[in-house]
């Protein structure tokens, strides 16, 4: 039995994407853009930073970062393209915020 409770609450200063309200699984395509994807990465850290414990909604956004960080590596390497190196910086900050939290 679990203890305590689940908040599925929109945090403040999360990207818009990282909501359950949002009701999309899928990020969009201005993740990616290289300005976008630094500043998501940050906004999540900074929350999670602040946070006492780890939130559902938090590990809603480091999940769905993941995912589409791990998706896009997974193309790359099919299509024979070099990864580029933000998407390896990201999925690291993200690796590095988990552990922090936890």
């Amino acid at each position: 039995m679990l203890r305590g409770s689940l908040s599925f609450q929109d945090i403040d200063g999360l990207p818009d994407w990282a909501s359950w309200s949002s009701g999309d699984s899928n990020l969009p395509d201005s993740f990616f853009d290289e300005d976008r994807l630094g500043l998501a990465i940050t906004d999540i850290g900074t929350v999670a930073s602040s946070v006492d414990r780890m939130e559902a909604t938090l590990v809603l956004a480091l999940g769905l970062a993941l995912r589409a960080l791990n998706t896009a590596r997974e193309a790359n390497a099919v299509f024979g393209i070099p990864l580029n190196p933000k998407i390896a910086d990201a999925e690291g900050q993200i690796v590095q915020t988990i552990q922090l939290t936890v």
